[in-house]
């Protein structure tokens, strides 16, 4: 469930935000300002795809490692995880640094901020969304407050909408919220049926 939870959701999130900033955002911002918004960030994206794509190799090696053996391979795959971890702390501190400050050297409006984020939503397709909305509008309660995040769910397109409320939230808590809730017990997340469809 980990594994599938690593591949499926959370790297399939990472490779999104990465990718949106690489292909979308940074061009546009870095058009205005002239610059780039850090010389730090494709080298760091390219350590942390490198990291991310070698995780999944864990699950083999547990699985079919003799039982005395497993606990060397689960050890191995914790560390590697906080390193990345790790990483991607250092990266989206720079990134919380940087990129406002170039967005306040572009002086763009919020409108045409929002509207380049609105070009990503729509870049990552009712697949990619379905996997990274209820995770983002779940962080922002977190950090900013629910109103906030109604506040953003708000001015989202109807459909995309409609599909958070009847399933996408439904499936956030259970395959990627219960996931990591399980990881602080000894008790697995419960299984359930759900449709194996990429957008619903």
């Amino acid at each position: 469930v980990l594994f599938k939870f690593i591949k499926d959701y959370y790297g399939d999130c990472v490779h999104h935000h990465h990718d949106s900033e690489e292909q979308i955002y940074n061009p546009w911002l870095e058009g205005i300002i002239k610059r780039p918004v850090d010389t730090s960030i494709k080298p760091e994206h390219k350590e942390l795809m490198a990291m991310l794509g070698g995780i999944g190799a864990y699950k083999d090696k547990i699985l079919q490692a003799p039982i005395e053996e497993r606990a060397k391979h689960v050890k191995a795959f914790k560390s590697t995880m906080n390193e990345l971890f790790k990483l991607l702390d250092v990266h989206f501190e720079c990134e919380e640094k940087s990129y406002p400050k170039a967005l306040h050297e572009a002086k763009v409006t919020q409108e045409e901020e929002g509207a380049k984020v609105g070009e990503i939503l729509q870049s990552i397709g009712l697949s990619g969304n379905k996997k990274f909305l209820p995770a983002v509008l779940y962080s922002m309660c977190e950090w900013k407050g629910q109103q906030a995040a109604f506040d953003f769910f708000a001015n989202l397109p109807m459909p995309i909408q409609w599909m958070c409320k009847m399933s996408w939230i439904n499936d956030f808590y259970h395959n990627q919220l219960m996931v990591l809730e399980a990881l602080k017990t000894d008790t697995p997340p419960p299984q359930i049926a759900s449709c194996e469809c990429t957008l619903m």
